[in-house]
């Protein structure tokens, strides 16, 4: 009785461990200063093609540490990853992901993000969406098709900018 106990237990943990960064989705995004990221889904993380150290904080929140870069790869509600980064020095910023893997959002999605008078700030989607917003991250005017996808990733480097 005590092997089966300790052999169901050992195969619990196995398996928890086996899922812990089964909320990893694939992506790929580039980050200013030539840092270039990598995530298998379910993981690892790479950066510049290394395996970076993966630390979980939850099934949604992801930190993988490597070659003096800290990247953040976050899971929104509808599954699709937001990256930022820290480098040496407290250098940071939003990386710009790369949709062809994301849902809803078309093939080679990239955006710009461009500083605006008054502290505010536009994130300039290929393909002509854009989204202005201001010093406090209130949404303000859009001009083309934008996507439920696009106003996520938009709402998500507009915050991370302006904070």
């Amino acid at each position: 009785m005590k092997t089966t106990s300790i052999g169901a237990l050992f195969l619990s943990l196995l398996v928890a461990a086996g899922s812990a960064h089964a909320g990893i989705p694939l992506t790929n995004a580039t980050c200013p200063g030539s840092i270039e990221v990598h995530a298998d889904q379910g993981g690892p993380i790479y950066i510049n093609g290394r395996e970076a150290q993966l630390q979980i904080f939850n099934e949604n929140y992801y930190e993988a540490r490597g070659g003096g870069v800290t990247i953040s790869l976050s899971v929104n509600p509808d599954g699709s990853p937001s990256v930022s980064y820290t480098g040496r020095g407290g250098s940071n910023g939003v990386c710009t992901v790369l949709a062809d893997n994301v849902p809803g959002a078309g093939p080679g999605v990239s955006y710009d993000l461009i500083p605006k008078g008054k502290g505010g700030v536009e994130v300039k989607f290929t393909g002509g969406c854009w989204i202005s917003y201001d010093r406090n991250g209130k949404r303000g005017g859009h001009a083309g098709h934008c996507s439920e996808w696009q106003y996520g990733q938009a709402d998500n480097a507009a915050w991370s900018y302006l904070r």
